[in-house]
């Protein structure tokens, strides 16, 4: 591919919002969405707690490109083979259907039961050739796949959600193929509000070096040019006014103290990066 915006790790930028590499990208990951939510009504289960587009949110905007381009990168660097990928915390979106269309075998693997009803039904009426889209439910910690498996696991704001992110990468590592690749998108909280504050990032990333090796260089971004909930388009909806209560009391309970005004919401940024395993023959 000639673009190469996204052939770096790290903070992403309000400018890389401009640049054409990202908007086509955008554009064409908008497109499937929307057939996706066009079928929806064949497939959504009331159940599902997650939102139905998450394309336009904050950080996905971002997010998304960012993996759909390696994911593509990878595959064009493999042309003839037939690889295979688990999206790791998948929910019910568009997207492994937008990957299966690249020629991945996907596998979703999900903690939510919902997944194993909603992804086989929407199969029946998405369109994911020449590649497949399957399920497999996360059970007491383990993605029930074969080891050393998968060519690719890529994971989208999915680790804040998991405080023992440790065990999660310790799996990863087991059922990716000794020359496998890792994509990684973390929301970071630069307040220390959330579940993934700068603590907990360093703590991810000292494990990160454990298991991985970068495959490209870190970027540098400006604090001033930082994509963030505040100031990215499709920004964070504004919270209850229990919400700020409810912070206090469960950081209260940890002995922790809430910092800045919680009337605002949260202050996060994203976080991209591409690994590769580490392998010892």
């Amino acid at each position: 591919m000639s673009s190469n915006l996204f052939d770096f790790m790290g903070f992403a930028a309000k400018t890389d919002l401009e640049n054409e590499d990202w908007k086509i990208l955008f554009t064409s990951l908008e497109r499937d969405q929307a057939v996706f939510l066009n079928h929806q009504d064949a497939f959504r289960s009331k159940e599902y707690k997650w939102p139905r587009d998450p394309l336009h949110t904050w950080s996905r905007l971002w997010e998304y490109p960012y993996v759909y381009y390696h994911l593509q990168r990878i595959q064009e660097q493999s042309p003839n083979e037939k690889l295979k990928v688990l999206d790791f915390g998948s929910g019910v979106t568009f997207f492994p259907f937008s990957v299966a269309q690249l020629g991945y075998d996907v596998t979703c693997a999900d903690i939510d039961p919902v997944c194993a009803v909603d992804i086989p039904a929407a199969a029946q009426v998405v369109r994911y050739a020449p590649g497949s889209v399957n399920v497999a439910l996360i059970k007491n910690g383990v993605i029930p796949v074969e080891s050393e498996s998968q060519d690719v696991v890529y994971c989208i704001s999915v680790l804040k959600h998991i405080p023992d992110f440790e065990s999660v990468m310790d799996e990863i590592n087991r059922v990716l193929k000794p020359s496998g690749q890792f994509i990684l998108t973390v929301d970071i909280d630069l307040r220390g509000n959330f579940e993934l504050g700068i603590k907990e990032f360093q703590r991810l990333q000292t494990k990160l070096e454990q298991n991985f090796v970068k495959i490209f260089p870190e970027r540098v971004v400006h604090p001033s040019n930082l994509l963030t909930t505040s100031n990215s388009p499709y920004h964070m909806k504004s919270r209850s006014p229990f919400y700020p209560v409810k912070q206090i009391l469960k950081y209260a309970l940890r002995g922790q103290f809430v910092v800045g005004d919680l009337r605002v919401g949260l202050f996060l940024t994203a976080y991209s990066g591409i690994y590769k395993k580490y392998y010892f023959s």
